[in-house]
């Protein structure tokens, strides 16, 4: 136990009685450090003792580039090197991080992880996995690390920022420059942050989580406050940068040659928590939502994604006739993908609805939503039974990211979507294939920070959520001949082994479906036939 390997950093998580051969479930946060609630993990831990669960604090305002290097070292040990994901970096910006013991550093193809991501550790996670696929880490002597994307196993987000959201723009980030606009909240912000890292405030830097050692802006690199605040470092290196759709695009380009993983499973787990206003058809926060506290803060910024999205649907309702008559000039036109790049690009697949969630509607109440409670348990978990299509994917939003933004990443939807489940109830009838994704809805009502609360159903969700992770129930659903036979015979007979397992359970839950409901026999006497 004293070894220095089992030693955590300030904050980070680590079960004392973790064995090797225990699964390994690793939490990445969002920005300023929101992410599932601890009394959540706890009662995970508690839950499933045959697992271990780890926690990962990136740099609170940190880009999704430096956040992915700090989770490998984290994960793996070692000084973190921020060159390996960006090798030009920003002015200002030092090469060398902080150094970790390593939470897990046996990490390799034989004992892969499985990461739960919450909102801006959503694209952290898919970019950590391209580093991985790409062997962009080194090893002390500084010759490249064997690493591969079958390090990790499932890649679910909460929440996730994986499109981009246009509330980034409510606080006072410019859609032209990406830059915080002078005197907005974003920009006060960050005024804050470079006051508290040049005095060195320790106490701010801890409780914030800032994780910003490695930017040389204080007082011993000879800069002064007054040009610090003049110069404001990291304008395109933040985490806020990165939440806007452009950045999160450019992202998804950069990673889309290497991901979806063939091994890997991809569920996007989406909430919302507005309802279509009547005879406009605007989504507006909920009656039940409204009167929770933190709408004081997401109210604001909901209305600023479903409005936005409203209003650039109405733009291109407008230009439609234009640009339907530039369809129509001579102009060089891309040529057309066929055959087999075809299959490569996406080009022509359809998108499976879920076809095992049957939910009964109790009563509709207008703004107050609709209760919709789901067949498979009696009506006993709320479920939203159909997804919201067309223009509500851009408006139907949890307080900070629309139904599209916590979609799956357009760079991958477009050839590695495979379908959508309206609750987890659902997704374990139908299980999830390996290397596309699946998007499943979260219970209704549910908003972007319910998850940091740990509320009962948060709790009761992450619950299920872990053990189709950790049973191996959906994310064993790929056929023997999909899976590569990296770590010899014996790997591959343990791999087909609980594939067969797989496809037993798999047949009980269809011959029950199948099987006719038992009737009790009424009292009067009915015929033979």
């Amino acid at each position: 136990l004293g070894s220095p390997l089992n030693q955590t950093m300030p904050g980070q998580e680590l079960a004392v009685t973790a064995k090797k051969e225990k699964e390994v479930v690793v939490f990445i946060d969002g920005l300023f450090g929101g992410g599932v609630a601890g009394s959540a993990r706890k009662a995970l831990s508690a839950r499933f003792p045959s697992a271990r669960f780890v926690t990962l604090h990136c740099g609170a305002v940190s880009s999704v580039r430096d956040r992915a290097v700090e989770c490998f070292y984290q994960l793996k040990g070692g000084q973190t090197d921020y060159c390996v994901a960006n090798p030009n970096l920003e002015k200002g910006h030092g090469r060398y991080g902080l150094k970790y013991p390593g939470l897990h550093p046996e990490w390799d193809e034989t004992q892969p992880i499985h990461i739960i991501a919450y909102s801006l550790g959503a694209p952290t996670a898919r970019f950590l996995q391209h580093l991985l696929i790409r062997q962009a880490f080194t090893n002390k002597n500084g010759d490249p690390m064997r690493s591969s994307g079958g390090w990790v196993a499932s890649i679910t987000t909460l929440n996730g920022v994986n499109n981009g959201t246009m509330a980034v723009y409510a606080v006072g980030l410019s859609p032209f420059s990406k830059q915080p606009l002078p005197f907005s909240i974003l920009w006060w912000i960050f005024s804050l942050i470079y006051v508290a890292v040049w005095c060195e405030w320790e106490r701010a830097e801890k409780s914030w989580k800032l994780q910003l050692g490695h930017w040389e802006v204080r007082k011993e690199h000879g800069v002064s406050l007054p040009k610090l605040m003049l110069w404001r470092p990291g304008g395109a290196d933040n985490g806020g940068r990165d939440l806007c759709p452009a950045s999160i695009a450019q992202i998804n380009a950069e990673i889309e040659s290497t991901l979806p993983h063939p091994t890997t499973r991809y569920l996007a787990c989406c909430a919302s928590c507005t309802t279509p206003l009547p005879l406009s058809g605007v989504e507006v926060p909920t009656v039940g939502f409204l009167l929770q506290w933190q709408a004081v803060f997401l109210v604001p910024l909901s209305l600023v994604v479903s409005v936005t999205a409203y209003l650039q649907a109405l733009l291109r309702f407008c230009l439609a006739p234009v640009l339907f008559l530039l369809s129509l000039l001579p102009l060089p036109r891309r040529a057309a993908v066929t055959g087999k790049d075809a299959r490569d690009h996406g080009q022509g697949s359809a998108v499976v609805a879920s076809k095992g969630c049957q939910v009964q509607k109790k009563k509709s109440w207008g703004l107050f939503g609709s209760d919709m409670r789901c067949a498979h348990v009696g009506g006993g978990v709320k479920c939203d039974g159909a997804w919201p299509e067309g223009l509500r994917r851009e408006q139907a939003n949890d307080g900070v990211c629309s139904i599209h933004c916590q979609s799956a990443p357009a760079s991958d939807a477009r050839r590695a979507l495979g379908a959508r489940h309206c609750c987890l109830n659902a997704l374990v009838q139908e299980g999830v294939a390996s290397g596309k994704w699946t998007e499943v809805q979260m219970p209704s009502g549910f908003s972007h920070v319910e998850l940091c609360q740990g509320t009962a159903r948060a709790e009761d969700f992450l619950s299920g959520l872990c053990t189709l992770v950790l049973q191996k129930k959906v994310f064993l659903g790929a056929g023997p001949e999909e899976v590569e036979d990296v770590g010899g015979s014996e790997k591959m007979e343990t791999i087909r082994k609980k594939l067969d397992r797989h496809e037993k359970w798999v047949g009980k839950v269809l011959d029950k479906s199948k099987s006719p409901v038992k009737r009790s026999p009424s009292k009067t006497a009915s015929s033979p036939n």
